[in-house]
C-alpha cells in the first residue's frame, strides 16, 4: 500500500499500512493536516520530512513545533508509560539539523541560564539581571517534561534521520525509501510502486483558518481593539490568538496568528500600516505577525522582553 494525499499546499502525506509520513511542514500545516487525518481516518504522521527550500515567499516551510506538542501531549508520549520509548522522527539534510533542533529546544524549554547570562548590550552590560535569570531557569526546570525526576532532553523525544550523500533515506522500518530531486520534490518508493511529488507552490497560500469578510470599510481608530483570532494552536476552528490595537490611528499587532498578512488584508487593513508588534512569547501560533513582517523586509517596532526577543530570532 502506498497512497499520496495533499491536505495543504506545500505538503504531501504518504500513507502505508505501517503509518504515515509528512513531506514538507509549512506554516499552518499542523491544523490542516490534523483536520484532514481526522476527517479521513488516516493515521496522523509521526515522521516529518523537511524540504530543501526552507523558506518560500517569506513563509517558513518546516515548522515541526506543534507536531511535537501533539506527539507529546495529545498522543501522550510525554506521560504515558507505554509510549515512553516512542520518538517523533524528523528527516533532514545534515546541514539543517543543528538549526532545527535549536529552534525546537527554545520553543519547548526556553533559553538556558547560561544563555540568559550571556545577553549583553553594546556596552557589555547584562540585559537580564541575576534574579530574573534564576527565576526563569527555575520555571523552565519546573515545567520541563520529566523522566525519573529529571528534565528530558530533546534527544529523548526526537529521532533525527538524515539523507545520505545521494539524497536518499529509508523510513517506517525500511519499508519506504524517499529520495530528493532537484525541484523541491521527492521520489517515494514502496516495493515496486513509485510515486513522485513536488512541493512547489505556484500561487499565494491562504491560511488554513480565516475570518469573515467585514461588510463595512474598516477605518483607523483613535483607540480600539479588534481580534484576529481567539483560538489555541490546537483548535482547528479558527485562527490562533492575536489582536489589532489602534492607538492614534496607528496599528499595533499583539502576537498575531499564522497568515496575519492575509487576515489583515481581508479586513481592509494593509500590512504596511503596522508600526508596532507586541510579542507575548515565541510559540509558532503567536509569532505569525512577527515572522511575516521580518521575513518580508518590514521593520516594525517590537515590544517584548529580552529573552523572548532572543528566542524569537532563533
Amino acid at each position: 500500500m502506498l497512497e499520496i494525499h495533499r491536505p495543504y499546499p506545500g505538503v504531501a502525506l504518504v500513507v502505508t499500512e505501517f503509518g504515515s509520513i509528512l513531506l514538507g511542514v509549512p506554516t499552518d500545516a499542523f491544523k490542516a493536516t490534523k483536520r484532514y487525518c481526522t476527517d479521513t481516518g488516516l493515521p496522523f504522521p509521526k515522521v516529518l520530512v523537511a524540504p530543501q527550500k526552507m523558506l518560500v515567499r517569506s513563509a517558513p516551510q518546516f515548522n515541526p513545533e506543534f507536531f511535537l506538542y501533539d506527539f507529546l501531549f495529545i498522543h501522550g508520549a510525554a506521560f504515558k508509560p507505554e509510549l515512553a520509548g516512542q520518538h517523533l522522527q524528523l528527516v533532514l539534510d545534515e546541514q539543517q539539523v543543528a538549526e532545527v533542533k535549536n529552534s525546537l529546544r527554545i520553543t519547548l524549554t526556553g533559553p538556558t541560564a547560561e544563555e540568559l547570562d550571556s545577553y549583553r548590550d553594546a556596552n557589555g552590560q547584562r540585559l537580564v539581571d541575576p534574579e530574573t535569570t534564576k527565576f526563569l531557569a527555575s520555571v523552565s526546570s519546573d515545567m520541563a517534561i520529566k523522566k525519573d525526576g529529571y528534565p528530558r532532553s530533546l534527544d529523548d523525544m526526537l529521532d533525527i534521520i538524515t539523507f545520505d550523500s545521494r539524497g536518499i533515506t529509508h523510513l517506517l522500518d525500511g519499508s519506504v525509501s524517499i529520495q530528493r530531486d532537484d525541484n523541491n520534490g521527492f521520489f517515494i518508493k514502496r516495493g515496486r510502486k513509485q510515486e513522485h511529488v513536488n512541493l512547489g507552490i505556484n500561487e499565494r497560500v491562504l491560511p488554513y483558518a480565516s475570518l469573515p469578510i467585514p461588510t463595512e470599510v474598516q477605518h483607523p481608530l483613535k483607540f480600539g481593539v479588534k481580534p484576529l483570532g481567539t483560538r489555541s494552536g490546537f483548535d482547528l476552528s479558527g485562527p490562533s490568538t492575536g489582536f489589532i490595537i489602534w492607538v492614534d490611528g496607528k496599528v499595533c499587532v499583539y502576537d498575531g496568528p499564522v497568515g496575519t498578512r492575509y487576515l489583515l488584508e481581508s479586513q481592509g487593513i494593509a500590512c504596511d500600516d503596522i508600526s508596532m508588534v507586541v510579542l507575548s512569547h515565541c510559540h509558532e501560533d503567536h509569532m505569525g505577525a512577527f515572522v511575516e513582517l521580518v521575513l518580508s523586509g518590514n521593520r516594525p517596532q517590537v515590544f517584548t522582553t529580552e529573552p523572548i526577543y532572543r528566542s524569537a530570532l532563533i
